[in-house]
């Protein structure tokens, strides 16, 4: 005859749970292949090797370890935020990191860089150095 008084909240909170869980299931991000993940298959081997070559020479004269990805798909359709979700995903942002995203959006190609936390603390102009 009467509801329970917490009935209706129950019922918030278990859809606002499972939508919680459903926005973190639906955007599978790409795990890193190495420095490089060319999930967008842009690079022949040449290619891949030059970046390679890049990626190891910041690593050994800079200690700066720098990862690419390059997708045909952002599943966020907002690249500032999948870059970010990206650098946290595969668990460095907190280092001497820099990450480059390529996204290709029809038919051109977006691109944002970011640094971690220890590189930008070291660096502190790297932020606006890199936007320009």
């Amino acid at each position: 005859m009467f509801a329970h008084p917490l009935r209706p909240l129950r019922a918030i909170l278990s859809l606002l749970i499972v939508v919680l869980f459903a926005e973190a299931v639906a955007f599978p991000l790409p795990r890193p292949i190495g420095n490089l993940s060319d999930y967008g298959n842009v690079l022949d081997r040449h290619g891949r090797d030059a970046l390679n070559s890049l990626i190891a020479d910041a690593k050994a004269r800079y200690g700066i370890d720098v990862y690419i990805l390059a997708s045909w798909d952002d599943p966020f359709h907002d690249l500032d935020r999948y870059a970010v979700a990206i650098l946290d995903a595969w668990g460095i942002a907190a280092g001497n990191t820099l990450l480059a995203v390529f996204v290709k959006i029809g038919r051109d190609w977006d691109a944002r860089v970011l640094a971690g936390t220890a590189l930008a603390a070291a660096h502190p102009g790297l932020a606006s150095y890199v936007q320009e």
